[in-house]
């Protein structure tokens, strides 16, 4: 969808996703336009932008961005969830990082193309990013110890806003403190703990900057619109939903009509092992 520039905030250590624009589609919308953004994006069937989404969850719910105390793979279930420490720290019953990982169900498919977005490519991906957050762990605590990240809380302070065109979609910001509400030592070190997300491995959503203002960090996440809350933007009686999927916790969409990614009109859908989505199932 297309961004306006609504306003910017001043951030302390600014961490942003950087992706693409995207236009809302009509029923004109052609499968090849929609692939040349997904491209440019490394959109990767959806993967990256929900990895960013995840991101945001957590740092919302769980006040903290460590995926490897809070996140762990479940043989029962087979897929990533929380942790019994993540859990703990949930607040909202942690209802849309929860969601998030719901859409590592085979359910998806029923509803969203899979060239749209894929729960399979999700679920390995969160699967193996769990060795490559430990290697790089590694990596840093033996050759780079300065750069470990400090124990950390996150608040979050504004969004969803956007920041204008450039972006996937509206930025969420939180304010990075110690525990102890104290100012973090190196505010930049906190983007180590993002190698789960993507960090260096492709994921065209995720920068990262620092700025220093009046002792306090910031960090800014950009993920697409809609994975977070309700769009900032749609156009038309029958939108279109970035990744053909829209969180609306209380369902106040269910059943309203919508155009798929690659142009088809459809309704919109409950996934019900990702409660609070709602996909764009074409008729």
């Amino acid at each position: 969808m297309k961004r306006q520039l609504h306003g910017l905030v001043t951030l302390g250590a600014a961490l942003a996703l950087v992706g693409c624009t995207f236009e809302t589609a009509d029923e004109g919308t052609t499968a090849q336009s929609s692939q040349d953004w997904a491209n440019m994006c490394s959109f990767s069937w959806g993967l990256n932008p929900t990895k960013a989404a995840l991101a945001v969850a957590m740092a919302t719910e769980l006040g903290r961005l460590d995926p490897l105390k809070d996140l762990t793979w479940d043989w029962g279930q087979y897929q990533v969830v929380l942790t019994p420490t993540g859990l703990a720290r949930c607040s909202n019953d942690c209802a849309n990082t929860k969601a998030i990982l719901g859409l590592q169900s085979e359910e998806v498919t029923q509803i969203i193309d899979q060239n749209v977005f894929s729960p399979t490519n999700l679920k390995w991906d969160l699967y193996a990013s769990f060795q490559r957050q430990k290697d790089w762990n590694d990596n840093i605590t033996r050759n780079m110890p300065w750069m470990i990240p400090e124990e950390h809380t996150l608040v979050r302070t504004g969004g969803p806003l956007s920041l204008g065109t450039g972006a996937c979609g509206p930025h969420y910001t939180f304010r990075a403190t110690k525990p102890s509400g104290a100012p973090l030592s190196n505010a930049s070190n906190l983007q180590n703990n993002l190698v789960f997300f993507g960090l260096l491995s492709g994921n065209t959503y995720l920068a990262f900057t620092t700025l220093n203002y009046n002792g306090n960090a910031n960090i800014a996440l950009d993920p697409t619109d809609g994975d977070n809350a309700l769009p900032v933007t749609t156009s038309g009686s029958c939108p279109t939903y970035e990744n053909d999927r829209v969180y609306d916790r209380n369902y106040t969409l269910l059943g309203k009509c919508c155009i798929t990614v690659l142009g088809y009109k459809g309704s919109l859908q409950k996934i019900t092992r990702a409660p609070g989505y709602l996909g764009c199932k074409k008729s």
